[in-house]
C-alpha cells in the first residue's frame, strides 16, 4: 500500500505541474523535429544534396569541356554557367562567391588545353629521346629542348570565406581526380601519336583508359538494417530522446526539494516501515515517465518526420535489446535526478545545475554532433558522459544490429551509474536535517 500510495502521490505532483509536463513531453517533440530538419543537409550524401558551383570556361577546348563534363556527371556538383541571366565571368563569379551567394567557383584559364598539350608533348619527347628515338625525328629533339614544360596551368578555385576546411579538401580532391584523368588520357594519346611518328607507323594504337582499380563500398554488417546510411533522423531521434529523458532531473529534483520545504519528506520518514518502499515508488513513476518519453519520440520519428520530407526512423528488429537499453537509460536519468535533488537545497540551484549539466553531458556525449566528428580531446571526454553510453548502445541496436552481448557494456555502465547516483542521494539525504 505504501508503494502504491507513493506512486499515486508522484503522479498527482506531475499532473499538477503543467510547465514540467510541457518540458518533459512537448519540448522534446519540437526539439527532435527542428534538429532533424536543420541537420538534414549536413548528414546527407553529396549525391543527394549537390553542391552548386559557378563554372567559367575561358578555355573552350578539350580540357575545359572535359572538366565541366566530369563535374556534371559526378553526381556531386550542380554546374552553373549563368548569374542573373548573364554568362559567368571571372569578375562576377568572384564577386558572387565573396558575397556568400555561392560556396564555390571554378575558373578555367584561356588556352589551358594548348598549354597542357605542349607540356605533355615536351615530356613525351624527352622520354622518347631518352630511348634514342629522337635521332630519327628532329621534331622530338626540338620539343625536348623547348621551354614549354615550364608553362603552368592555373585552374582557379574560389571558395566562400565561410567554407570549412573539410569542404575545401573534398572539393579539391574531386577536381584533382578529373584533372589527373585528363592528363593521363592526354599523355597516352600524344605518346601513341609520337611513338607512331618515330617508328614510321601511321596508324595510332588504341589505348584503353578505363581505370584498372576501383573502390567498392559495402557495409561491414550485411543485415538489411545495416544498409541504412546514418542520417539526421537516425541520429537525432535517439539522441534527443535520451536528452529529454535526462531532463527528468528538473521535475524530479523540484519534487524532492518541495517535499523537504513543506515537511512531507519528514512525515514520510515517520511512517512505520522501510523508507526505501517510498523511494522505489518514486523511482518507478519517473522511470515510467522516461519510457513514455522515449517511445513518444520513436513514434514522431516513424510517423511525423516523414510528413516533413525526412526519412522515416528505422527501429530495427532487436526489440528485447531495445527495451533493455531504454530501461537502463531511464534508470540512469532517474538516478541523476535523485542525486541533484538530494545535493541542492533550493529550486533555483537544482534547476540551474541540472539543466546546464545535462546540456554539457549531451554536448560531450555526441547528442549535438556525433562523437566521431569531434576533436580528439573531446572524443576522450565523451567516455565519461552517461548520454554517450546510452547513445552508443542505442546505435548498436538501431544501426549495427548487434546481439544482446553487444549492448552489455553500455547496460552495465548505465546500471552502475544509477546505483552510484542512488547511493549518493541516500547519503546526502541522511546528512540533511529536516525541521
Amino acid at each position: 500500500m505504501r508503494f502504491l500510495a507513493s506512486i499515486k502521490k508522484e503522479c498527482l505532483i506531475l499532473l499538477r505541474d503543467k510547465a514540467g509536463l510541457a518540458i518533459l513531453f512537448i519540448m522534446p517533440l519540437f526539439l527532435i523535429t527542428i534538429m532533424s530538419l536543420i541537420q538534414d543537409a549536413p548528414f546527407k550524401d553529396y549525391k543527394e544534396n549537390k553542391i552548386p558551383v559557378l563554372y567559367v570556361n575561358n578555355d573552350n577546348d578539350s580540357l575545359g569541356n572535359i572538366i565541366e563534363k566530369g563535374l556534371r556527371n559526378s553526381g556531386i556538383f550542380s554546374v552553373i554557367t549563368e548569374i542573373d541571366g548573364k554568362a559567368t565571368t571571372a569578375e562576377n563569379t568572384k564577386q558572387a562567391v565573396a558575397n556568400g551567394d555561392f560556396r564555390l567557383g571554378i575558373i578555367i584559364p584561356e588556352g589551358a588545353t594548348k598549354t597542357m598539350n605542349k607540356s605533355v608533348e615536351n615530356r613525351v619527347a624527352k622520354m622518347l629521346a631518352g630511348f634514342g628515338m629522337g635521332e630519327k625525328d628532329s621534331t622530338l629533339l626540338d620539343y625536348a629542348r623547348s621551354d614549354s614544360e615550364k608553362q603552368s596551368i592555373e585552374i582557379i578555385i574560389l571558395f566562400d570565406p565561410a567554407a570549412k576546411i573539410a569542404f575545401r579538401s573534398s572539393v579539391s580532391s574531386a577536381l584533382d581526380k578529373f584533372i589527373t584523368r585528363t592528363e593521363m588520357e592526354t599523355m597516352l594519346r600524344i605518346f601513341s601519336q609520337k611513338l607512331g611518328e618515330a617508328s614510321g607507323i601511321k596508324e595510332q594504337a588504341v589505348i584503353e583508359t578505363r581505370p584498372l582499380i576501383t573502390l567498392k563500398e559495402i557495409q561491414a554488417n550485411e543485415s538489411k538494417v545495416a544498409e541504412l546510411l546514418t542520417n539526421s533522423v537516425q541520429h537525432n531521434v535517439p539522441a534527443w530522446a535520451i536528452f529529454a529523458m535526462f531532463y527528468i532531473v528538473i521535475p524530479l529534483a523540484s519534487s524532492m526539494i518541495k517535499e523537504r520545504e513543506e515537511g512531507s519528506a519528514l512525515r514520510l520518514l515517520l511512517i512505520p516501515g522501510s523508507h526505501m518502499i517510498s523511494l522505489y515508488g518514486k523511482i518507478s513513476i519517473y522511470v515510467a515517465v522516461c519510457l513514455i518519453q522515449f517511445f513518444m519520440m520513436m513514434l514522431v520519428g516513424v510517423y511525423i518526420l516523414p510528413l516533413l520530407g525526412l526519412t522515416a526512423f528505422e527501429i530495427g528488429t532487436n526489440f528485447i535489446a531495445l527495451l533493455l537499453m531504454v530501461f537502463t537509460c531511464a534508470l540512469a536519468a532517474t538516478g541523476y535526478g535523485f542525486m541533484v535533488g538530494s545535493v541542492f537545497s533550493s529550486h533555483h540551484q537544482a534547476m540551474t545545475f541540472g539543466s546546464v549539466s545535462v546540456v554539457i553531458l549531451a554536448a560531450i556525449g555526441g547528442v549535438l554532433v556525433p562523437v566521431y566528428v569531434m576533436p580528439g580531446i573531446m572524443q576522450s571526454l565523451s567516455v565519461v558522459s552517461p548520454l554517450s553510453w546510452a547513445l552508443n548502445g542505442l546505435n548498436n541496436v538501431f544501426l549495427r544490429q548487434t546481439n544482446f552481448a553487444g549492448i552489455v557494456p553500455d547496460v552495465l555502465k548505465l546500471s552502475g551509474f544509477f546505483v552510484v547516483m542512488i547511493l549518493l542521494s541516500v547519503k546526502f539525504n541522511q546528512m540533511k536535517k529536516y525541521k
